[in-house]
């Protein structure tokens, strides 16, 4: 319509310095320094978040080491600190357990994350990976304090302002071909993740209708133990491969679980299992592909 409900303002800047160091024996890789601050309002009928000022930065590093010509070491580490500071808040806003927003309240964090990579190379064009990662990561501000219709998605979204640090523990595995008539990678996940944030439905009378003349469905930002696991694949046959002209067929595949250790309930908003081909040509002067996904 010709009418503006609402107005969102962020004003926001992002740096970020990489250093790439010179060889240590056999260790290559990049230490480096992240810095953010968002300065974000909102004005009108659908309010969703208060006011607030999101200010976060980073030291991380990035690091390989060759074990022979058989192996690569691969590990790296990141440390961020995060600052969240409230403007206005609507004294008017619904009572909703979990939810305690208050003017001025500033929210600090911080968290930790590793990870521990090794890849193997047991004959020519193959390489098995495995890698073991520790991440936490902060809950922002729509998480935290959010608490209004939210007409980009068809709910009313309710922060829950004492939520903790998501921490995930997760291990994968990968075997990848890079040359041959048939190239690709297989792989397999399991996470698990304590806090993990998500919205959940509360009921509808969570929510005076005062303040929800539409009935949107409300939604809470809640936090569960969770457990995710999963696999894909992206196979290619290279049916034709010429100087000159390529035929080439891909098949392409991935699935994850999710379940909440806390009740044993799927957790929502999981991606569905998908799959698919993809046929393409290519002769230098026309190129062409046919492709199909069922999700």
């Amino acid at each position: 319509g010709s009418t503006v409900n609402t107005t969102f303002k962020n004003r926001a800047w992002e740096g970020r310095v990489e250093l790439p160091h010179a060889a240590l024996g056999a260790v290559t890789g990049t230490i480096g320094a992240q810095a953010a601050r968002s300065d974000f309002a909102a004005v009108g009928e659908e309010v969703v978040t208060p006011p607030s000022v999101t200010q976060s930065g980073a030291v991380f590093a990035l690091e390989e080491a060759k074990l022979g010509d058989r192996a690569t070491l691969q590990f790296g580490a990141r440390y961020e600190g995060q600052r969240i500071a409230l403007g206005a808040v609507d004294p008017a806003l619904p009572a909703v357990p979990g939810y305690a927003a208050r003017p001025g309240q500033e929210k600090k964090s911080g968290g930790a994350s590793g990870s521990l990579g090794l890849v193997f190379y047991p004959a020519k064009d193959w390489s098995l990976g495995a890698a073991l990662a520790y991440s936490e990561r902060l809950p922002t501000a729509q998480e935290l304090f959010s608490n209004g219709p939210h007409g980009g998605t068809g709910a009313y979204e309710v922060g829950t302002t004492g939520l903790g640090r998501e921490r995930s523990l997760g291990l994968d595995v990968s075997l990848r071909r890079r040359s041959g008539f048939v190239t690709g990678s297989v792989g397999a996940f399991v996470n698990r993740v304590h806090n993990y944030i998500f919205e959940q439905e509360l009921p509808s009378a969570a929510i005076p209708v005062t303040h929800n003349p539409d009935g949107l469905t409300p939604f809470q930002f809640v936090a569960r133990d969770a457990k995710l696991y999963g696999a894909e694949a992206e196979l290619s046959f290279h049916l034709i491969d010429e100087t000159t002209r390529h035929v080439h067929l891909d098949l392409m595949a991935d699935s994850v679980r999710a379940q909440q250790t806390t009740d044993d309930e799927p957790l929502p908003r999981i991606p569905p299992l998908r799959y698919g081909a993809k046929l393409s040509y290519d002769d230098g002067k026309w190129a062409a592909d046919l492709e199909v996904r069922r999700a």
